[in-house]
């Protein structure tokens, strides 16, 4: 497995996420740091990474939208192997 900085664009769904306490996604564009094992799978681990999170604080129907929301509005901008 490599390790992978992706830069993530949360700016379109930034205010719907302040409503939950996510500790790494206090910023519309940040960098996370994943491993996996081709750059496809890391953008996939990370857009997954931020709904468990979301899911694990609130299994309302709000918050499963927002998840779907998620999945179309979140960009990666940069994917850097390192």
């Amino acid at each position: 497995m490599r390790n992978f900085r992706l830069s993530l664009d949360l700016s379109d769904v930034y205010l719907e996420l302040q409503e939950f306490d996510l500790r790494e996604y206090t910023k519309p564009f940040m960098f996370k740091f994943v491993e996996a094992k081709d750059p496809d799978d890391a953008c996939s681990i990370a857009i997954k990474f931020i709904i468990q999170e979301i899911m694990a604080q609130d299994s309302s129907l709000k918050a499963r939208i927002l998840c779907k929301k998620i999945r179309s509005l979140v960009r990666i901008d940069k994917v850097e192997s390192l």
